[in-house]
């Protein structure tokens, strides 16, 4: 079954950004004109999901997206897989822990967890 391709439109304000550090993505807070009822559902649902970001000053329209580069996947080449599960353990940590904890003492427990289910199915 193909997934509907829900797009989400309106005006905003790109306000604050920063960067999230060790990771090297970013962080950005966007403030919406008025939205109708169905704007808001729809905004809302897009909560928390992994979507394609576009921002222009002006109106976009159909014409204008034919320039955009094709985004290749989710993760760039140039990250080792555990790379990418360190910088996923600290956006968790982020999250989750910050208050409360010390991100490398963290993750070494997080890795020691996983370490032990590896070797929990060991013969």
């Amino acid at each position: 079954m193909k997934k509907e391709n829900k797009i989400f439109r309106c005006w905003a304000t790109l306000g604050k950004v920063k960067a999230i550090e060790p990771v090297g993505c970013w962080e950005a807070r966007l403030q919406t004109q008025e939205l109708t009822k169905e704007e808001k559902d729809m905004f809302t649902d897009f909560a928390g999901k992994l979507g394609v970001f576009i921002f222009s000053e002006t109106d976009v329209k159909v014409e204008d997206l034919k320039d955009i580069p094709e985004l290749k996947g989710e993760f760039k080449s140039d990250k080792s897989p555990s790379q990418r599960l360190r910088n996923v353990l600290y956006v968790f940590y982020q999250q989750t822990h910050k208050d409360t904890d010390n991100f490398d003492e963290f993750y070494k427990r997080q890795m020691e967890k996983f370490i032990q289910v590896v070797k929990d199915k060991l013969d």
